[in-house]
């Protein structure tokens, strides 16, 4: 029975990591394969509502004539996001959410949808990035299967804007000696290169560390901002930097996929596909209207143009180069899947 051998082990790795929880053995009298699913989207996150809710949902309708039944762990109480690759790997969950900024040692090449400048379109990013994650494609050969995990969807989330308590930011200079909080892995690289100081501090506290002046502000995406109740607390953000991107993206333990039948995987890539596509216009539809949600708030919009823009991004071109020469002195092949990106980056934009 699916998971059951592999439950004590899972546990113990559970209680390793210092983690609340451990997935319930399957009953034996079960005729479905029950499999956990763990996030950290909140339903009323956009990407929450938009790509985890209807992949949940397509399973919920199909999968009872496959036999299969999802348990969702409520968002945190099985680790962060750092964890669930290990969690996955170890059978404590079956799918998890991979954020490649948050896993820099495991998933560095799948960054490369995250490098300032590279992309502002999801769907693109989306559609570019997702054949090199799926079996046989260089990141999945190069990075997943050595981790033990089959990407079954990804969503470039596009567009970091800076965001402020009291120090308004017109350009890139102001940005000096300022305390932002950082997504990590490439922000952290985009943060240095504007000479300021990137802070990885948890999304529940990001809240209290802007407040109390902690941190200056984040570098973020807008459409993340109400999920943490920041337009309550920053005074100013920046439109139309888009300095930064962050992959994110749901796995699927390899050892679990290989113990599907085909029909069960069958309605697996029918859910990860309507989760893309509703994904990828939840994400511009938020977009859309956050500017008005954050004027309503009170928050003043600084308004960085096309030209101005460019000037931000002049100042972050060697941040493409230190991430290719870092993990290409690891022995990666992170020039073949920088063009390969930008190849089919540029095939989907034409």
């Amino acid at each position: 029975m699916l998971k059951t051998a592999r439950l004590s082990a899972a546990c113990a790795v559970t209680m390793s990591l210092g983690l609340a929880g451990c997935a319930a053995p399957m009953e034996e009298s079960s005729p479905n394969v029950v499999l956990t699913f763990a996030d950290g989207f909140s339903e009323k996150h956009p990407l929450g509502a938009g790509t985890v809710q209807p992949f949940l949902k397509y399973l919920e309708e199909h999968g009872e004539a496959v036999g299969i039944e999802i348990r969702r762990l409520p968002p945190g109480t099985i680790g962060s996001t750092k964890d669930h690759l290990t969690l996955m790997r170890t059978g404590v969950v079956d799918m998890g959410q991979m954020v490649p900024s948050n896993q820099p040692t495991q998933l560095p090449l799948s960054a490369v949808a995250d490098l300032p400048g590279i992309s502002d379109d999801p769907c693109a990013a989306l559609d570019a990035l997702m054949p090199m994650m799926r079996e046989g494609g260089i990141l999945y050969e190069e990075e997943f299967k050595a981790m033990g995990v089959r990407p079954l969807f990804t969503m470039p989330i596009v567009g970091y804007e800076v965001v402020t308590k009291g120090k308004k930011v017109e350009s890139a200079a102001d940005l000096e000696g300022t305390l932002l909080r950082s997504a990590g892995g490439v922000s952290d690289r985009v943060l240095k290169h504007y000479n300021a100081a990137p802070v990885n501090i948890p999304g529940s506290d990001i809240y209290e560390a802007i407040s109390r002046g902690t941190v200056t502000g984040a570098l973020m995406a807008p459409l993340s901002i109400p999920e943490y109740g920041l337009q309550d607390v920053v005074h100013y953000a920046t439109d139309g930097a888009n300095l930064v991107n962050l992959t994110s993206g749901f796995g699927i333990s390899i050892e679990t996929w290989e113990e599907l039948t085909p029909e069960q995987q069958e309605v697996f890539d029918g859910a990860s596909l309507l989760a893309q596509t509703e994904g990828c216009q939840a994400q511009i539809d938020a977009d859309e209207r956050m500017d008005q949600v954050l004027v309503d708030a009170g928050v003043e919009l600084t308004e960085i143009t096309p030209e101005q823009r460019e000037a931000w991004i002049d100042r972050l071109e060697p941040v493409h180069e230190e991430w290719l020469s870092v993990l290409e002195s690891r022995g990666s092949p992170s020039r073949e899947v920088y063009a390969e990106f930008q190849r089919r980056l540029k095939e989907e934009q034409s």
